[in-house]
């Protein structure tokens, strides 16, 4: 897949916010072609790296056609900074209250990469704020967090289901200047059935201390952190957009002196995870340049097929997002379903609700696609026939067992 110049630009522009020390080709040169700049800030809100974007190019001399998206780009920059300057208050507040319970905690994600690798915390979007705990201290944690204002989000799953089939409690604040800021406590990386596993006792035995929002926490490892993410980008069958290869690139800028890359390697093996990492870690060096050493591409990638993986999952990334790419994904499982499944899904949305307005909120939920498939129905079928292409790529990403359950296709990839 070739890639346009607005495609090229938002990469070199990505990449050169993420290492301020690289000295490949920058954006600068492509400035001279005829850019569609609407084009380049749909690409940036839709993949979310607007802040990096606008960070590297508020430097540059840019023609008067960028002003429009260059003022789109700021706005969601500094949106992105107040949001995270709200965020990492809650993340003190909880921190502060599990320690002083006694809990140790390593700092997951967007927390760690927003406070400790990316340059600045206004660059890397967040939606809530991810912990690890080990498993024999859940009850504890919850009980802290219960005291300093919060409890856990309701759903159809008791706690006893969801220590059996998935690996985090869900937790929202009683405060309302905290409410939209949920926090996910985990007591494993991943599902305790899915293909992959880290040893946790390991995990916690390499973690190191850190201070991420004025408080003391732990982090994975620079190894474990790596494998972490990239195993993270392929349960979530690579929809993340490329914020996801962001956090590749930004690990691997930022560790770059202290990752032990046959250690990679080894754990790799022993998660059962190789061939999963090969793609991600070829995917982020093929699109951000991300610094892979090449012997390590080539250990892990070396098994039957992965070459095809890599390539389905490039296009899966850099596919059209968005509403229309969601009504494509849409009309594809639509047509996948026997007439049973369709009138329960019908059943399901017009289910009697607790107010009218829940169920007015959940019909206008699916207005925008409606629109889509009217104003754009070609595109709408190209994107279904495409995802269509990529079944095997979703079949090597997520077990049979877990397809269609609400770990799989979570609020946010955050």
């Amino acid at each position: 897949m070739s890639l346009s110049p607005e495609w090229q630009l938002a990469l070199a522009g990505t990449r050169a916010a993420l290492d301020e020390s690289d000295r490949r080709p920058s954006s600068r040169d492509l400035l001279t072609e005829r850019l569609d700049w609407g084009a380049i800030a749909d690409i940036a809100f839709q993949h979310r790296v607007a802040p990096l974007l606008y960070r590297s190019l508020q430097s540059l001399e840019l023609p008067p056609a960028s002003e429009a998206a260059m003022r789109r780009l700021k706005q969601a920059y500094i949106a992105n900074a107040a949001h995270n300057a709200a965020l990492f208050r809650a993340l003190q507040g909880v921190l502060e209250a599990l320690a002083a319970a006694g809990i140790p905690v390593i700092a997951l994600k967007g927390a760690v990469l927003a406070d400790t690798i990316y340059p600045e915390r206004a660059l890397r979007p967040m939606n809530d704020i991810d912990l690890l705990v080990r498993e024999e201290a859940l009850e504890q944690a919850d009980a802290a967090l219960r005291r300093s204002g919060y409890e856990a989000e309701p759903g159809r799953w008791t706690r006893e289901a969801l220590k059996a089939a998935f690996h985090h409690w869900r937790f929202r604040s009683r405060s309302p200047g905290s409410a939209e800021i949920p926090v996910e406590v985990h007591w494993r990386l991943d599902p305790p059935s899915w293909p992959w596993q880290a040893d946790p006792v390991a995990l916690w035995q390499r973690a190191v201390p850190l201070s991420i929002a004025g408080a003391p926490a732990l982090a994975l490892a620079p190894e474990d952190l790596l494998l972490s993410l990239c195993l993270h980008i392929c349960r979530h069958r690579f929809r993340g957009g490329l914020i996801s290869l962001c956090d590749i690139a930004a690990v691997t800028a930022f560790h770059r002196p202290r990752i032990d890359w046959e250690q990679l390697e080894q754990r790799a093996t022993e998660w059962r995870a190789a061939s999963h990492v090969a793609v991600v870690l070829g995917l982020a060096a093929d699109l951000l340049e991300a610094a892979i050493p090449g012997s390590v591409l080539t250990c892990l990638g070396g098994s039957p097929g992965v070459s095809d993986l890599l390539a389905l999952a490039r296009e899966r990334t850099l596919e059209q997002k968005g509403t229309i790419g969601e009504a494509g994904e849409v009309q594809l499982r639509w047509r996948r379903r026997v007439p049973r499944e369709k009138w329960a899904v019908i059943a399901r949305t017009l289910a009697p609700e607790a107010t009218s307005v829940s169920l007015a909120r959940r019909l206008l939920g699916y207005v925008p696609l409606a629109w889509s498939l009217v104003r754009h129905p070609r595109a709408v079928n190209a994107i279904a026939r495409r995802q269509a292409d990529k079944s095997k790529l979703d079949a090597w990403c997520v077990p049979e067992g877990y397809r269609g359950q609400p770990e799989v296709r979570p609020r946010s990839f955050d």
